[in-house]
């Protein structure tokens, strides 16, 4: 089966946890069903530029992202 990684950016407004958002969240996730095997974590803004030096790929021309893992709000949909 094919794997995916979704990396998604919310606004720098933006606040998790929201009621009116967390149930679209929810939503989302039961809609993408047993396709979904993680929910995974949100990432924080963070520019970690130290951690990504010497990255294998970064001399062929590629990039490399790296944020900070924060733990999602209780009731964030994610399946048990």
């Amino acid at each position: 089966m094919t794997k995916f990684l979704f990396s998604y950016r919310a606004p720098k407004d933006y606040t998790m946890g929201q009621p009116e958002t967390m149930s679209t969240w929810a939503a989302w996730f039961a809609g993408i069903g047993t396709s979904l095997t993680e929910i995974g974590a949100p990432v924080s803004e963070s520019a970690a530029l130290a951690l990504a030096q010497g990255c294998p790929v970064l001399p062929e021309g590629g990039g490399v992202e790296v944020g900070v893992l924060i733990d999602p709000p209780a009731d964030s949909g994610s399946p048990a």
